[in-house]
């Protein structure tokens, strides 16, 4: 049997940046992403009891420009965060 899959996707983020400028003050940058997100797949019955799938997925979260301050306001970065993501899944499952 093959599928095909598709909605909403969401993510969040969490890193720190590091300053040339002004080391050892991390400067941390969080927030979340919503996107969108297709995918397929197939499953195939071994026999009455034994199954196995592959599934794949895009998503695309977009992209969002974060402001990362140093240790005053007046000075940050501006950086674009662009996010997409493959995923590759297998599967075996067994029914009684």
């Amino acid at each position: 049997m093959a599928y095909a899959t598709g909605g909403v996707a969401y993510t969040g983020y969490d890193f720190e940046i590091t300053s040339t400028v002004i080391p050892d003050v991390p400067d941390p940058v969080n927030g979340t992403m919503v996107g969108w997100t297709v995918g397929g797949g197939v499953e195939y019955a071994i026999n009455d009891n034994w199954r196995v799938r592959g599934n794949y997925q895009f998503s695309d979260y977009g992209d969002k420009t974060v402001r990362a301050y140093y240790s005053t306001i007046v000075s940050y970065d501006e950086l674009k965060i662009d996010l997409k993501t493959h995923t590759v899944t297998v599967g075996v499952s067994f029914n009684w």
